[in-house]
């Protein structure tokens, strides 16, 4: 009578571990994609809604972490949503400049808010 142990061969090791690249590869094929700002994605009207919050951002008299949290969010939605919106790009200018704290966020706000509908000399 045969024991039902076998061998550990490194032959056997390499089958395994193709075998679990090979399954992982395909729950990672199969795997529904998932949204970090689900939010952002179901806006009923975003063209208005960034719109009304630009309009805020530019008569708001609030702290300068605030303006830069709607900046942020308007970024997103244009960038997300692939919106043209020319009055974002002057305002995010008006904050670029070397004396300004966080010019990286500000950089990171144009960055976010481009995409391909937007002609380069905004």
């Amino acid at each position: 009578m045969r024991y039902g142990t076998g061998r550990k061969t490194s032959k056997n090791k390499k089958k395994l571990k193709k075998s679990l690249m090979v399954l992982r590869k395909h729950k990672k094929k199969n795997r529904v994609e998932t949204f970090n700002f689900s939010a952002i994605h179901l806006l009923h009207d975003p063209q208005g809604f960034s719109e009304k919050l630009l309009h805020q951002l530019q008569n708001s008299t609030e702290h300068y972490e605030v303006k830069l949290m709607m900046m942020d969010l308007i970024s997103r939605i244009i960038g997300i949503h692939e919106l043209v919106i020319f009055n974002f790009y002057p305002l995010v200018q008006r904050f670029l400049q070397p004396h300004q704290r966080d010019v990286t966020k500000v950089l990171l706000f144009a960055a976010q808010a481009s995409h391909q509908l937007i002609p380069p000399e905004v």
